[in-house]
């Protein structure tokens, strides 16, 4: 089941209905996901910003228009860019909360509340570090002796031992010269940043490209299994 179809229990018919309008006419102009956060411009009666961010199991949403601000509930701004976000593959929950359990609710970014709220994280950082300063000294334990074992070699990461895989696939070195002469190709492994923070795991896509009769590289597309 899709999220929104997991969150619209949560929001008002009205608001869904004109988002769902919002959505398809394209009034969503802008959205963008950095830092955790999405955010996105919606043109109505003027344009009105919209921010969305996942904290644990929370999906907390604020928005510029008169409605959000008067009646601080989920409005058609914010359950259009909820939609596009969806359509887009753009993750707006992090790996670990179930979907079912997301909670989409309104907040005030400017409210004390919420600073109040990140502050309370940084003075957790902030008494680990007295903690630390009030350690004694330490120092590294004295290493076994290595006499006749052999040292463990150090772990791959996990990157680079999926890599390794795709590079130990055998693949032809000898191309008989009966064969008819065959264009120059390239096979590349792209990396799809975006869909491995998504997954939590490294996420290769396969393509290739030829060279044109003029020389250059024409453009990648996706290899045929």
């Amino acid at each position: 089941m899709r999220l929104s179809e997991l969150l619209a229990p949560q929001v008002s018919n009205r608001s869904r209905t004109r988002g769902i309008e919002y959505f398809a006419t394209g009034a969503v102009t802008h959205i963008e996901r950095r830092d955790g956060i999405v955010h996105a411009t919606v043109k109505g009666e003027q344009k009105y910003d919209v921010w969305i961010e996942s904290v644990g199991s929370r999906l907390r949403a604020s928005c510029t228009c008169p409605h959000f601000i008067d009646h601080f509930q989920i409005c058609k701004h914010i359950w259009a860019v909820v939609l596009l976000a969806e359509k887009r593959g753009i993750p707006l929950i992090g790996p670990g909360p179930a979907p079912a359990n997301v909670r989409l609710e309104p907040v005030d970014f400017d409210d004390p509340q919420v600073e109040d709220e990140e502050d309370d994280f940084e003075d957790e950082f902030d008494e680990l570090d007295e903690l630390d300063d009030q350690m004694l000294p330490w120092a590294p334990p004295a290493p076994p002796s290595s006499k006749g074992r052999t040292p463990p070699a150090p772990k791959t990461p996990l990157w680079q031992q999926q890599l390794a895989r795709i590079a130990a696939v055998p693949h032809a070195t000898h191309v008989s010269a009966a064969r008819p002469a065959m264009r120059e190709g390239q096979l590349l492994y792209v990396l799809d940043i975006e869909a491995s923070l998504a997954a939590g795991a490294l996420v290769v896509e396969l393509m290739t490209r030829d060279r044109k009769a003029n020389g250059e590289w024409g453009a990648p597309r996706a290899a045929r299994t």
